[in-house]
């Protein structure tokens, strides 16, 4: 039951009906769940983070829309294509670079606000190097859609060549992370300006709600 709770989230995904794919994902989805645990006889916390993406699928505009690829034209459809192959390609670029500039021994040059896309953000622990990752990289059998079956292996092969080693951390105080939580819940109470800052402050809020609540399941 609980498993099932926790992807109820995905269900929650936009798709929509394309050229190439009658339910095709229109967003990327992103499923995260954190398990704290209390070592009582020093009262630190150690965390443990578990994130499930399903990537929206990368389709070539001018097939999936019947050759209609102008996005000046109001097509949401379109913008929505658009929006997630640039996703998409930043995220490959971004990986690439940090391949790269560890081949190199370069990587404390490389940052990830060069690639101020959401999706790169987000994913940034995951791909840092310090955590383990797997990549499923799912194709279509239509013979058709070959080109961009390669393409979307050729996406996938970009993250095999990441260096992964596992960070182990040792642990926060307890009483560090009740601070945390208020700040966080405090944040959330903030107004801003931007559309996109607010959603983030509200995020932030219901973050810290959540790991008080956590923390007083710990304690009790």
């Amino acid at each position: 039951e609980d498993a099932l709770e926790l992807f109820a989230g995905i269900a929650c995904r936009n798709t929509s009906g394309t050229g190439l794919n009658d339910t095709s994902s229109r967003s990327h989805c992103f499923v995260v769940l954190t398990l704290l645990a209390l070592d009582t006889a020093s009262s630190m916390v150690r965390t443990s983070r578990f994130q499930f993406v399903d990537l929206a699928g990368s389709e070539r505009v001018a097939e999936a829309h019947s050759g209609d690829a102008n996005w000046r034209n109001g097509n949401s459809g379109v913008i929505e294509g658009v929006s997630t192959n640039y996703s998409l390609m930043m995220l490959s670029s971004c990986v690439r670079a940090l391949v790269e500039a560890r081949s190199k021994k370069q990587q404390q040059r490389f940052s990830f606000r060069s690639y101020l896309v959401d999706l790169v953000q987000l994913l940034s622990e995951s791909i840092s190097g310090e955590a383990l990752s797997l990549v499923i990289v799912c194709i279509s059998s239509n013979p058709e859609n070959a080109s961009q079956s390669v393409n979307a292996l050729d996406f996938g092969e970009v993250f095999s060549h990441l260096s992964v080693r596992p960070r182990v951390v040792d642990g926060e105080k307890f009483e560090s992370l009740e601070s945390k939580a208020s700040k966080l819940v405090e944040s959330g109470g903030h107004s801003v300006a931007s559309a996109k800052m607010m959603a983030l402050r509200s995020a932030q809020g219901r973050d810290g709600e959540q790991l008080q609540r956590c923390l007083e399941a710990l304690r009790g």
